[in-house]
């Protein structure tokens, strides 16, 4: 089994349902799928933050080293995929099985954005921090709470860091078009 289908089960594997679309799920808010990421991100060099956006909905940074190139810095990378789901209620799955059949995973959050995160994360863990840190650019990777209503976590970012970054890879499912 792949890495990324690794990460992508146990990312589908922890409930991160919009509050804001289904208040009164059981399994609303992002929180704990910050934290898994966050000590994910701990786990392989990078400095980790969590920047509370709501109540209990946290935006998760993870920053690699990026330093100077000749004596300039560098201009910054970011990550974007986001950390909510739509709500369960009506399938006819397990939303949160993360089943691996006829190289497919289901569950709620594979292709939006789970799937993305999780090959965003196994590419840095591949990396590693020596070599993200040889890279022309600094590179942080941010889960976004909020996506699926309201954009709180991508507003949050744009407010308080959007000067911060020259480039952003933003993960939604898009048929592999590109979109800008």
């Amino acid at each position: 089994m792949s890495r990324v289908v690794e990460i992508l089960q146990s990312l589908i594997r922890v409930p991160s349902v919009n509050p804001d679309g289904a208040p009164d799920s059981p399994f609303a808010g992002e929180k704990k799928v910050a934290e898994w990421v966050a000590d994910f991100l701990a786990g392989i060099g990078a400095e980790v933050v969590l920047e509370e956006v709501l109540p209990d909905r946290p935006n998760v940074f993870g920053h690699f080293p990026g330093g100077l190139a000749e004596g300039e810095p560098k201009p910054r990378v970011l990550l974007a995929p986001h950390t909510d789901t739509v709500d369960v209620e009506g399938m006819t799955i397990d939303p949160f099985g993360a089943e691996l059949r006829d190289g497919r995973i289901y569950g709620r959050g594979a292709c939006d954005t789970k799937g993305t995160m999780a090959a965003m994360l196994a590419a840095l863990e591949e990396l590693g921090v020596e070599r993200l840190a040889g890279l022309g650019s600094a590179v942080t990777m941010v889960g976004l709470i909020g996506e699926e209503t309201g954009q709180h976590g991508s507003r949050h970012l744009a407010r308080h860091h959007g000067g911060e970054y020259a480039f952003a890879l933003v993960g939604e499912p898009t048929s592999c078009g590109i979109v800008h």
